[in-house]
């Protein structure tokens, strides 16, 4: 078991509302993305196998890994891709990270409420999803890693409704298995992730708002 300190409560663990950097990191332990950023700085294929670009970088050709799954049993494929990319976009949805999703073409029909799906996605099987931006983009990759890019379960999101933020099931690293407002939260590892590291048996974030009460914990162990 690995012990962090966090400062205090995150708000929600929903990637779509994931505004500061704890709560971003949190969401991306629970929620997997097609991209990461590994700790050399560099963008990686994390669920997707492999991805490539072409016209110059207006168009992003991602093969997602096959026969991933949620813990709902739903499959996470190139549409839950663009059903969890669109919903952020949506203005019901209310996310202030949609931003992410702005090179997409149609971006501005879907925040608009005239669409509800983004047209820049386009799927080409299961595992192939292809995003055509409206102009080049070096950047796309690095906004794909992020914490808004992280794919949600559509049914989970269905069903838990408001409380998705505090019980999210997704196909992360990591499961959030407790959550003690004021005190921690505790993640084990994902069994359905496909990279899993079983050597760590789990994270607990300590949610200890002052130094010195850090200090103090610290120095009793």
């Amino acid at each position: 078991m690995i012990s962090i300190r966090g400062r205090d409560n995150p708000p929600t663990l929903d990637p779509a509302y994931a505004t500061r950097t704890f709560d971003g990191h949190l969401a991306c332990l629970v929620h997997g993305g097609l991209l990461r950023c590994n700790p050399d700085g560099e963008i990686v294929p994390e669920l997707a196998r492999s991805w490539k670009t072409s016209e110059g970088g207006k168009k992003y050709a991602f093969e997602i890994q096959p026969g991933l799954r949620f813990p709902s049993g739903n499959p996470l494929d190139a549409t839950a891709v663009v059903e969890s990319w669109s919903r952020i976009c949506r203005p019901e949805t209310g996310s202030s990270v949609s931003w992410v999703f702005e090179d997409i073409v149609g971006y501005d029909r879907v925040i608009s409420g005239e669409l509800r799906n983004l047209p820049g996605l386009l799927i080409r099987s299961s595992t192939e999803l292809e995003a055509v931006l409206r102009a080049p983009s070096a950047t796309f990759p690095a906004r794909m890693s992020m914490p808004a890019a992280r794919i949600v379960d559509p049914m989970a999101i269905e069903q838990a409704g408001e409380d998705y933020g505090r019980h999210p099931k997704a196909l992360g690293a990591w499961e959030l298995v407790e959550w003690e407002d004021d005190s921690h939260l505790l993640f084990r590892p994902n069994p359905l992730y496909p990279e899993r590291n079983d050597s760590i048996k789990g994270l607990r974030f300590d949610l200890i708002a002052k130094d010195f009460s850090a200090s103090a914990r610290f120095e009793t162990g």
